[in-house]
């Protein structure tokens, strides 16, 4: 098993399919140009660290770095390329997910995704995308840390976010429940960067050990959330849609079970 990564200053690779041509043209066309300092700071690192962590880097020219991960856990070889680069300015593309990782204007925190990567860093714009990507049941949760016993997370469940953080010790756990994208980036973004407003946002409550979650949580539980937040800015529309939802939510889904609809023998004769 491999996995094949390419590097480029940040700056010169706005978007994924940026680095993906920059990527395609280093395969196509190779040649022997200057390499810049971070780079040429970045092949050393990598070229030292190849033995331990299975990396190969294939093409280091003036248009950045190519590598090439082997053994297994992918996104072990992610998380140490991504560590290599930070400092750097380098931006990361993942050519097998088509991932762009632009290290500019980071926060170093621990970032772990329901998909099974570990990021050791955050952006505004990283985690836009893992917000929205989040919503897929298959990857249902994001927790962003400074150590084991002090995060903040969010996971999707149905149209809901549920946010949870801890500060040190079970006292100090606590949940709030929102319908809007936006409120968690916002709160997630600002607990990243140490703004306190993330604290007085949303009207957190005290996480009872073996509490259960969203899954059972009961639709005025949100209602009142979202009610209670000060960044969610209900709208009369809004509100009326999330009544509609929260009405859906409570309501039970019939049986699509074909023999449910078949009368009852005595009922007819």
């Amino acid at each position: 098993m491999s996995c094949d990564f390419g590097v480029a200053p940040a700056a010169d690779v706005d978007t994924a399919l940026d680095a993906l041509e920059r990527y395609r043209q280093m395969w196509a066309h190779p040649y022997s140009g200057a390499v810049s300092p971070d780079v040429h700071e970045f092949v050393a690192e990598a070229n030292g660290r190849s033995n331990a962590d299975d990396l190969v880097v294939t093409i280091a020219d003036s248009r950045g770095a190519v590598l090439r991960a082997t053994g297994p856990g992918r996104n072990r070889h992610l998380h140490t390329v991504l560590e290599l680069t930070k400092d750097r300015d380098l931006a990361v593309l993942d050519v097998q997910t088509g991932h762009l990782y632009d290290p500019r204007g980071h926060v170093e925190v621990m970032v772990t995704v329901g998909d099974g990567r570990t990021l050791p860093y955050l952006t505004a714009a990283l985690l836009e995308d893992l917000v929205v990507a989040g919503t897929d049941p298959d990857d249902p949760f994001l927790v962003v840390a400074r150590d084991d016993d002090n995060y903040i997370g969010a996971r999707r469940y149905e149209w809901v976010y549920e946010l949870e953080h801890r500060a040190g010790s079970e006292a100090e756990h606590f949940r709030v429940y929102t319908t809007m994208h936006t409120v968690v980036r916002s709160v997630l973004w600002a607990w990243a960067c140490g703004d306190p407003a993330w604290s007085i946002a949303l009207p957190w409550r005290r996480v009872d050990p073996g509490s259960p979650g969203i899954e059972v949580a009961s639709g005025a539980e949100i209602l009142l959330d979202e009610l209670s937040s000060m960044t969610t800015g209900l709208t009369v529309d809004r509100l009326a849609l999330l009544d509609t939802f929260l009405s859906m939510r409570a309501t039970r889904v019939p049986t699509l079970d074909p023999e449910s609809h078949l009368p009852d023998d005595d009922a007819t004769q």
